[in-house]
């Protein structure tokens, strides 16, 4: 798998990329590097999706409000 999606029971999903190997920080596919750094309303803009919380800078990990968002966002991330 390249990721996964995990529900944080605070109103929020995540989606997270999986490493190359448990010891590695090394995502096998990162999100998109074009949504890395980004929050909330600008995330969601440039990404189409809506309800997006952020990505984190190295691209390893999201987060949407809802679960509808995250898989939407980690199913545009394995097309980019």
């Amino acid at each position: 798998p390249y990721c996964y999606l995990q529900d944080e029971r605070s109103k929020q999903w995540r989606v997270q990329a999986v490493a190359v190997s448990p010891d590695s920080f090394q995502s096998r596919k990162a999100l998109p590097s074009q949504w890395q750094g980004l929050r909330d309303e600008e995330l969601s803009k440039k990404s189409g999706i809506p309800g997006c919380v952020f990505v984190h800078m190295s691209g390893f990990i999201g987060g949407n409000k809802n679960f509808d968002g995250a898989l939407a966002m980690a199913k545009a991330a394995l097309t980019m």
